[in-house]
């Protein structure tokens, strides 16, 4: 049973009563307490309804990285719409690593997720957008969300998006000399993640994609505790193709996909809509 009266929960009931509207982490700073500590410590007062937690107005948590045109992307939404377009061959899928690819091979297919990105964003076939650099550290902690307006020409579709810590380009001492690798323009894959179009409205009930209209599609990234460094840029890349990690799409739909037969596979033109009502976004779980 949780009491008001433990020294901790007292202590945290007369901090927010004399300061109402703190934050939890200006809480847990009075307190002298670290965050999961403070954060189990609200949880149980607000379950015994000894406080109450509210999101403030200025919380910047949920923040979106919105699309631009020219290749960019910005936290302030972009006023004009517009889109980007690209060609889906699945005759010519995106890898999801450099080829040649031997899944047997444990040092290629194991370092994947950290795999530099350098190595698609120049193909037709996949979109890429890079922001301006940081001029200050950028902290995000959980799970990013896709907030995603897209297009096909073809009746189902898999959507491909990876959020890039881009790395400045730096002249870096050579290791004889006690110098780190050099990691100059890197392109570090935080979060990848694909999701298959047919699943726009549930899981539990796929559909064919109209073609040529935009469909509205919400996903996670995976959970992640990263900072973006000063001097780096955030990026984002989309494609529709993550071979062979992913079997392939055949962009036409059809009941079971593992029973497409090779007239089902289709080129398609993908389109990714942004800014106005139908500004794709990334929204990054940041941390005040």
């Amino acid at each position: 049973m949780v009491s008001a009266r433990s020294p901790k929960n007292f202590a945290a009931c007369g901090s927010v009563n004399d300061n109402p509207g703190i934050s939890q982490i200006a809480l847990g700073g009075r307190l002298r307490m670290d965050r999961a500590t403070t954060m189990t410590i609200v949880n149980r007062l607000q379950e015994r309804a000894f406080m109450r937690r509210e999101r403030s107005t200025s919380d910047g948590r949920k923040q979106a990285l919105y699309l631009t045109d020219a290749g960019g992307v910005s936290f302030q939404r972009p006023a004009t719409a517009g889109h980007d377009d690209y060609i889906s061959d699945p005759a010519k899928p995106v890898p999801f690593i450099p080829r040649p690819i031997q899944m047997s091979a444990a040092e290629q297919w194991k370092p994947w997720l950290v795999r530099d990105q350098r190595f698609v964003s120049s193909r037709p076939d996949v979109l890429s957008y890079v922001g301006e650099p940081l001029t200050k550290a950028v902290h995000i902690m959980g799970p990013p969300q896709v907030d995603l307006f897209a297009a096909t020409s073809g009746t189902d579709s898999d959507w491909v998006v990876k959020l890039i810590d881009i790395y400045p380009n730096q002249a870096f001492e050579d290791a004889s000399q006690g110098g780190k690798p050099d990691m100059s323009g890197y392109e570090l894959p935080i979060g990848i993640e694909i999701f298959r179009g047919r699943y726009v409205d549930s899981f539990a009930q796929p559909r064919a994609l109209r073609a040529g209209s935009v469909e509205h599609y919400r996903f996670g990234l995976p959970n992640v505790n990263h900072v973006f460094l000063p001097g780096h840029r955030i990026g984002v890349q989309v494609q529709s193709t993550l071979f062979p990690l992913y079997d392939r799409n055949p962009q036409s739909f059809v009941p079971n996909i593992f029973n497409a037969k090779a007239g089902d596979y289709v080129k398609a033109t993908q389109s990714v809509f942004h800014g106005g009502a139908t500004a794709t976004a990334v929204l990054l779980p940041i941390v005040p």
